[in-house]
C-alpha cells in the first residue's frame, strides 16, 4: 500500500492482494509513489492491460477530490483494457 499522509480515502475495500494503484490528491494523480500526467497514466494503464495475468488496479482518493477526477481514472482505466477496478479506503478513526 502507498502511504499518503493526511489523505482520506473513498471506496468499499481493501484489496486481497497487491496490484497497481491510483491515487488521487486534490487533481493530482500519483501512480504507486509516482506524480504522473494523464498520458503517463494512460500508458501505464495500458502496460497494467497487457500483463498476463492481468493485476488488479485500484484507485485511492482523499475527500477533497473532484468526482469528476475518479471518473477520468476509471474511463482511462476502461479505454486501456482494464478488467478488475477497485476502489481502497482506510477504516475512519
Amino acid at each position: 500500500m502507498v502511504a499518503q499522509p493526511g489523505v482520506e480515502t473513498f471506496g468499499c475495500c481493501l484489496p486481497r492482494k497487491p496490484g497497481k494503484f491510483s491515487t488521487l490528491i486534490n487533481s493530482s494523480v500519483y501512480w504507486n509513489k509516482d506524480l504522473i500526467n494523464a498520458e503517463a497514466l494512460s500508458q501505464r494503464l495500458s502496460g497494467a492491460a497487457a500483463t498476463q495475468p492481468q493485476p488488479e488496479v485500484y484507485i485511492r482518493g482523499d475527500r477533497h477530490v473532484d468526482y469528476e477526477n475518479v471518473i477520468k481514472v476509471m474511463a482511462a482505466a476502461q479505454r486501456a483494457g482494464i478488467q478488475k477496478l477497485g476502489f481502497v479506503t482506510e477504516p475512519s478513526e
